[in-house]
């Protein structure tokens, strides 16, 4: 769309919930040619400039190439709802909001980026700003881009929003004020969420933050909500019974579907929609989810974002428990480590041992990571190792340190890097690629900025009440969901990675990893030898196993 006689276009992706609002407050004299959040957010632009951008609350990344500065300016939301990615290389420019469109622009140079892969197969994803490819970038959530078209350069990479210190302001609140005052806040947000000129839905899991979205959807007074799940036949993963129950207390329109246990076919499709290496397998039943609620609605809004803003990972309370083991001197944890390197890395217990030698936010990235720095020394082929930089920190430390985190308790430090990290990078990358996969527009109500902000602004000693997750989620429903919603055990939306790779995926597997090795990452020999011991049912490699399977298939479909 272009404005002011072709002086500024732009290209946008997302959805901007207050643009009613900001037409009347900031440009009730301007002529508009049309009802959308673009044109909008167009005329916001052309009177603000970059200062546009603090008006906005909604999901985005957009492009506006303005004539008369000469200047390409890239942004993304505040939390990385919307992807964004640019490739610069000499005088050359492109972007898109995908992988696939740059990597098939003629003349575009895709050399592989050996730190990209180091993060993935430490962490399960490539974080921002890295992808696969070296001179292709992602633009960081909150950050905004200036390119100087005249002289072929990038002229300004900014962060224009932080998290930590929009939530400085903490008032003195008792805790049913703040619970109160969340509540409303929360209403607020889903409320802005539900403008839409088609019908939406819901996705419902059955765990807290679906029921909380749900449940604020049946408090602003939506018409009939329709809601969708996804179940398995393997009862350790299906959580049907818990949305079955919440679907019932709000009277919703239910839907359901189960995941079909021979899932393999479907994984040469999600390496095309990523477009680079990407492990959570989660993805699988998440396409089928969204295949499914595309039949019924195009818009649905999502729970997405509620285990990082109101501390739902069970990884927060093993950290606290693990923070017992400080009392040990380190450099005993040290040599117990050490000790447990040299052991046999299939028996159980291996990975606790290993993460002795470790503190605060390290011992987090040890935990968190899918291959530890010790079996990467056996995954890796050497020269691949002996290519990439020795790094100082881990990818945690150092949003740690960029955050300034050291005064803030251990478990707001956790969900200050699962915000910034595994949040944007994986959850939110998952969710775009596999809905937009069938024209689906996801929302995610619980990641409205101004939310967060009051979230994050309350005492810890709220927030994770007694070790408690999810307390104020809990809180706030208690009096409308049945107790065993609000006590089962979180469950994710896993799949049986574990079952599959001992069954259907067995052989598979090892026949793409018993063809050539021509490999010049990874050693074929153990990636087999996981699979042989998993097959002997001693540690459960099935996460392992499964990010090398999607790499491989990544660089067999790259070539």
């Amino acid at each position: 769309m272009a404005a002011e006689n072709g002086r500024i276009i732009i290209t946008f992706n997302g959805e901007i919930y207050n643009f009613r609002q900001l037409k009347q407050d900031h440009l009730r004299d301007v002529k508009f040619f049309s009802q959308s959040d673009t044109e909008v957010l167009l005329r916001l632009y052309a009177k603000y400039g970059l200062g546009a951008i603090e008006y906005l609350r909604g999901m985005f990344a957009f492009a506006i190439y303005d004539r008369t500065k000469k200047e390409i300016i890239l942004c993304r939301d505040r939390v990385g709802i919307k992807p964004l990615y640019y490739y610069s290389k000499n005088s050359e420019f492109a972007l898109a909001s995908e992988l696939d469109p740059l990597k098939m622009t003629p003349g575009i140079d895709l050399e592989i980026d050996p730190i990209a892969l180091d993060h993935y197969f430490s962490i399960g994803y490539i974080p921002s700003p890295y992808s696969a490819y070296k001179y292709i970038r992602k633009l960081p959530p909150a950050h905004y881009l200036v390119y100087d078209v005249a002289h072929g350069k990038i002229k300004t990479l900014k962060r224009y929003w932080n998290l930590r210190a929009a939530s400085r302001q903490v008032p003195s609140w008792t805790e049913s004020e703040w619970i109160e005052a969340i509540k409303e806040k929360l209403k607020e947000a889903v409320q802005a969420h539900l403008v839409s000129d088609v019908p939406l839905g819901a996705f419902l899991s059955g765990g807290m933050d679906s029921s909380l979205v749900v449940s604020m959807m049946a408090g602003c007074g939506t018409n009939t909500i329709k809601t969708f799940t996804m179940g398995f036949e393997n009862r350790e993963f299906d959580e049907r019974a818990y949305a079955r129950s919440v679907a019932t207390s709000y009277h919703t329109e239910h839907h359901e579907q189960t995941v079909n246990p021979d899932s393999f076919e479907i994984i040469a499709k999600l390496v095309r929609s990523f477009g680079e290496p990407f492990y959570d397998s989660s993805a699988i039943p998440t396409y089928y989810l969204s295949k499914m609620v595309s039949e019924k609605v195009k818009v649905i809004l999502s729970g997405d974002g509620g285990d990082e803003v109101f501390a739902g990972y069970t990884s927060y309370l093993r950290m606290l428990r693990y923070g017992l083991l400080d009392r040990v001197p380190r450099a005993l944890r040290g040599a117990v480590r050490k000790v447990a390197a040299r052991l046999p890395f299939h028996i159980k217990g291996y990975g606790f041992l290993q993460r002795q030698g470790y503190d605060g936010i390290h011992r987090y990235y040890e935990m968190e990571s899918i291959f530890n720095k010790t079996s990467k020394t056996r995954l890796y082929k050497e020269g691949f190792r002996y290519s990439l930089p020795k790094q100082a920190d881990s990818y945690f430390e150092n949003i740690f340190h960029a955050h300034d985190l050291a005064e803030e308790e251990l478990v707001t430090q956790l969900q200050y890097i699962d915000f910034h990290a595994f949040l944007p990078e994986d959850v939110l990358t998952k969710v775009d690629r596999m809905s937009m996969l069938h024209s689906l527009e996801t929302r995610v109500p619980l990641l409205d900025h101004e939310l967060i902000e009051l979230v994050f602004a309350c005492p810890e000693r709220i927030r994770v009440k007694g070790h408690r997750l999810k307390y104020i989620p809990k809180r706030i429903l208690e009096s409308e969901l049945e107790p065993m919603v609000l006590a089962h055990k979180k469950q994710g939306f896993a799949v049986p990675l574990d079952q599959w790779f001992r069954t259907e995926w067995k052989e598979r597997f090892r026949a793409l990893f018993s063809e050539k090795d021509d490999d010049d990452v990874i050693d074929h020999r153990y990636a087999l030898e996981l699979l042989d011991v998993h097959q002997k049912r001693g540690r459960n490699f099935g996460s392992q196993l499964y990010s090398l399977l999607f790499y491989r298939m990544w660089r067999l479909q790259s070539g």
